[in-house]
């Protein structure tokens, strides 16, 4: 029985310390006046890293550095 506690303990400690390595870190982007997004349906990055958001009104594209909004 200790063994088996032993052991579930150290699956449980790895997977924290993996789990903790894959942390997401998230920057607020300002849209300004630019898009009046009210409900955002789905965000996805493409292969050149830019940001796609779904909204009410149209699409969002955000690449780092401008926004532009497809509305």
């Amino acid at each position: 029985m200790k063994i088996i506690q032993v052991t579930l303990y150290c699956l449980f400690s790895v997977s924290v310390i993996v789990r903790a390595q894959n942390l997401q870190q998230f920057k607020k982007v300002d849209l300004g006046n630019a898009c009046d997004v009210s409900n955002t349906y789905g965000i996805i990055q493409d292969a050149r890293q830019t940001i796609w958001i779904a909204t009410d009104d149209g699409v969002i594209r955000y690449n780092a550095k401008d926004v532009f909004c497809y509305l």
